[in-house]
């Protein structure tokens, strides 16, 4: 089975393609209210903003986030990840790690930290179990994907 194949396989079960998961990812691990600025997420996600507007988009009409006004800027979006968005984590994560695992159980683990840290924060879904729950000891610290705790 070819990876992206494997991999895409787990969020489609869940009505998600690998990029919407990626934007639920990041706003969990943003730790509680599960929320940021729009424009902080597109710089975490290292798209550009009509790219996160197209993914928003997809994952407020599935409930999964909402847009609010920032309270303290008028000119700025906030996302915020919905109890539906954080319950699909709770499920989908699971799976994806335990799939990520079987997909990549040829690989050592240093092959796999080594294969997450390439591949970037915008390249979802590979990525090493431990950056999933933000615990990676070899992570660059100007790695802004790589903050925060789920």
């Amino acid at each position: 089975m070819h990876l992206d194949a494997g991999v895409t396989a787990v969020f489609a079960r869940n009505g998600l393609t690998a990029a919407d998961f990626l934007v639920v990812v990041t706003l969990r691990r943003s730790g509680l209210p599960y929320r940021m600025p729009q424009a902080r997420l597109m710089n975490a996600l290292e798209l550009t903003s009509g790219t996160v507007s197209v993914r928003l988009d997809r994952l407020v009409r599935l409930g999964f986030v909402v847009r609010e006004q920032d309270p303290d800027n008028a000119r700025s979006t906030l996302v915020r990840l919905t109890e539906a968005g954080a319950a699909l984590f709770d499920v989908v994560a699971p799976d994806h790690l335990a799939n990520e695992d079987r997909l990549l159980s040829a690989l050592s683990e240093p092959e796999r930290l080594t294969l997450g840290v390439a591949a970037g924060p915008s390249a979802c879904p590979i990525r090493p179990a431990c950056w999933w729950l933000g615990s990676c000891p070899a992570v660059p610290p100007s790695e802004p994907a790589w903050s925060g705790a789920i």
